[in-house]
């Protein structure tokens, strides 16, 4: 049937339920763990909160998003950095930027570049194959002042010692978390990439004006969107639900029902569905139209999975 790549992040580790983190691959079927990349071997640091004053520094490595690129090897991101990993788990390049802060994604492009979504910063920035800089966009600078909250203020943000209330930077306000292509590839100065951000909704960014061009902002805090034909698919985070929306009106609810902050659904087929249930620990195969999930995946006590590829076929 295929399988699921899913980041596992360091709160496992940190909290004693697991003795790695990392990634990990899973077949649909069997539940069978088919790979596995563990950053405790590979000698990175554990990821870490420091507070000072209202300012939260991130150090260490947390997993946040997956990509499998087409050569076989899987795209990692980190808070601070892009890991790319062989099929055997270990690392064969690391690249960063002064931008990467609280990286929610990196994701490689057809012609070969990298899409960052920098959370921290509420920016986007896009590397070249030798990850240099080649266009920047910070959304402050495109967004009317009035839409800013004065502050974003999480629930829990897990630590060494155990859940501490914490203010992120305050940089961190939109919280602009996923981007991806919906035209072009990064290539030249020209395209259109589909935005989220938690305190604002998604939106459409057009590389050569910089402005953006669509929105729909009413939405309960929200998760890496997908562009399906006149459709637009979202995590509804605050919500605990996956809604349909266009670019002027919501059009349903997806899934819903025992969820605790859905950050992802990815298509399966025509109406199967894989869904990112990332307090719960989980990643869900879920049919359209079905009250309950078809199937679950558990990825240990507090994996905090923000996101799961579904890869079509075997290993």
């Amino acid at each position: 049937m295929g399988r699921i790549l899913a980041p596992v992040a360091a709160a496992t580790y940190r909290n004693g339920h697991l003795d790695w983190y990392g990634a990990v691959e899973i077949d649909v079927e069997s539940g069978e763990e088919l790979w596995r990349f563990d950053a405790t071997e590979s000698r990175f640091d554990t990821a870490q909160l420091i507070q000072t004053g209202r300012t939260v520094t991130h150090s260490g490595f947390r997993p946040s998003s997956v990509q499998r690129l087409d050569d076989g090897r899987t795209l990692i991101a980190g808070w601070r950095r892009g890991v790319i990993v062989d099929e055997d788990g270990d690392v064969n390049q690391t690249f960063t930027h002064d931008l990467m802060n609280d990286t929610h994604e990196v994701q490689r492009t057809d012609a070969g570049m990298y899409l960052v979504a920098a959370t921290g910063l509420d920016s986007l920035v896009l590397l070249d194959e030798d990850f240099q800089e080649r266009w920047r966009w910070h959304m402050w600078e495109h967004v009317d002042a009035s839409t800013r909250p004065a502050t974003y203020n999480p629930h829990k943000l897990w630590y060494r010692d155990g859940a501490k209330d914490l203010a992120l930077n305050p940089d961190d306000r939109y919280h602009l978390n996923y981007a991806t292509f919906v035209e072009g590839d990064g290539s030249g100065r020209e395209g259109t990439i589909l935005c989220s951000a938690l305190n604002y909704g998604v939106f459409l960014v057009d590389m050569a004006t910089e402005e953006i061009t669509r929105e729909f902002t009413d939405l309960d805090e929200c998760h890496n969107p997908r562009q399906l034909d006149d459709r637009l698919v979202v995590p509804e985070s605050g919500a605990d639900r996956v809604v349909a929306v266009d670019w002027e009106e919501r059009q349903g609810t997806l899934f819903e029902g025992g969820m605790d902050f859905v950050k992802d659904a990815d298509p399966i087929d025509d109406d199967r569905w894989l869904v990112t249930d990332t307090r719960n620990y989980r990643v869900l195969v879920w049919t359209e139209g079905e009250p309950t999930p078809d199937r679950e995946f558990f990825l240990g006590q507090d994996a905090n999975p923000y996101e799961a590829d579904y890869l079509p076929g075997n290993r």
